[in-house]
């Protein structure tokens, strides 16, 4: 039986959520999210690889069979040469830099660069999903007959009440926290109907690489990723006039580790075997695949 400190937890939860129910009410409303609702793909009892891209994805690609399985890959994985071999069949872009008109020159070109690989490299069936706010302008991006473009609602708290969590997601009007690109891409790949999701390249370490210039008193990070090595100045790709602070960059990140715990709940509501088989990773929210059978373990 439930005790009464319980339920005045749970009630002055729920209290307190209520201004945030309904700021979002109006954005669904603003932006007719309600139209946007994630469908039952009927993938049958089809693995979903997801590959984010932590420096971890080096090591761990060239281990990673593509029998029988599908790929969910986002951001700039099109640029690689791995991306005609996987074949992705679903693609997000979460990140505003893709479609914000203000960016700064340099990340005005590498998304013009990566679309224009999705455009001459893509032979076969291909989803890109971008959330339901994003600017209209994306679609005219993709000109290949092949591509698809895919809106969903893409509108989460930072927070939801544990007791309300799952019954809000399993809308797909409401999503997980914009955080992170590969938290919403298993959100996606969950209302798609996958049973079976593995991970790969979630180092999620950016934290561990902060820094502040001792000039400019700014904060950077020197990024590692599955693409190389840079030095970002932690403005945004140029959308805020002042760079984050060391604390934002930091509530950032405990709100992306957060996010994890919810989408890892969130799964096993849904009965969908989560794993994280990156062989090096912070998460500690999700089930991990055994680093001793990591390579030796061929059902992918």
């Amino acid at each position: 039986m439930i005790s009464l400190k319980s339920l005045l937890k749970l009630f002055f939860e729920f209290f307190n959520f209520i201004p945030f129910l309904i700021n979002s009410f109006l954005l669904i409303l603003r932006y007719r999210s309600y139209k946007y609702r994630l469908i039952d793909l009927n993938v049958g009892d089809k693995k979903v690889i997801i590959l984010g891209n932590g420096p971890s994805l080096k090591d761990d690609i060239a281990h990673i069979s593509t029998d029988g399985v599908d790929f969910f890959c986002v951001n700039h994985f099109a640029d690689s040469d791995y991306f005609e071999k996987f074949k992705p069949k679903f693609y997000l872009f979460l990140d505003p830099y893709f479609w914000e008109e203000n960016v700064s020159a340099e990340y005005s070109s590498k998304r013009l660069r990566t679309f224009r690989s999705i455009n001459e490299k893509v032979d076969w069936d291909f989803r890109v999903y971008i959330p339901s706010y994003a600017s209209f302008n994306i679609e005219n991006a993709f000109y290949n007959s092949n591509v698809k473009v895919v809106r969903y609602s893409g509108l989460g708290f930072k927070k939801y009440p544990k007791f309300l969590e799952n019954l809000l997601l399993d809308t797909s009007i409401y999503s997980p926290y914009a955080i992170n690109v590969v938290i919403h891409s298993v959100f996606i790949a969950i209302h798609s109907g996958y049973k079976f999701i593995d991970l790969y390249g979630v180092d999620t370490s950016v934290f561990l690489n902060l820094r502040v210039d001792p000039d400019s008193n700014q904060v950077y990070a020197e990024f590692e990723h599955f693409y190389g090595k840079s030095k970002v100045l932690q403005n945004e790709a140029g959308l805020r006039h002042k760079p984050l602070t060391l604390a934002e960059c930091l509530e950032k990140e405990y709100y992306n580790f957060l996010t994890y715990e919810l989408m890892a709940r969130y799964a096993r509501h849904r009965e969908v075997i989560l794993q994280n088989c990156s062989s090096f990773s912070l998460i500690d929210s999700i089930e991990r695949k055994k680093t001793s059978n990591f390579y030796n373990d061929t059902d992918f």
